[in-house]
């Protein structure tokens, strides 16, 4: 509750505050200009600088899912320039699931694109590390 009283007043604020700059609101049968859309947040889990979605892995990245891990990536595989992943959810990985992910980062690498990662969780980094790939795949430099 005290949550909605204070987007109330931040509200309000906000309205004292275009109120005075001259804006006037618009006549009957006009519509008010559309605010511009917020920016995309560069490197987060919401979008890159350049607006394009991160690529989200799902929790479990074993052998029994490495085929939709796959099947996941392959429609990226082409792609140059930045790449974006987001691990920050995956729970449960092992090696299958991270030589998917390993052919995949080579690839895109083949091609130019430089692959950055907006989260990684514990269990995805513990794994790579304890591998040895954490590097090949950019979690680690």
């Amino acid at each position: 509750m005290a949550r909605r009283e204070k987007a109330s007043s931040t509200d309000a604020a906000d309205s004292d505050r275009t109120a005075g700059k001259g804006q006037a609101a618009p006549a009957a049968g006009e519509q008010s200009p559309s605010p511009a859309p917020p920016p995309a947040l560069s490197g987060s889990a919401r979008g890159t600088s350049e607006g394009m979605e991160p690529i989200v892995l799902e929790a479990v990245i074993t052998i029994a899912e490495a085929a939709t891990l796959k099947d996941q990536l392959l429609p990226h595989i082409n792609r140059k320039g930045d790449v974006y992943m987001d691990g920050s959810g995956v729970q449960s990985v092992d090696t299958a699931g991270l030589q998917v992910l390993l052919a995949f980062v080579r690839t895109l690498q083949g091609h130019g694109a430089v692959v950055h990662w907006t989260g990684v969780s514990e269990s995805l980094l513990g794994m790579a590390e304890l591998l040895g790939v954490a590097s090949h795949i950019g979690l680690r430099t």
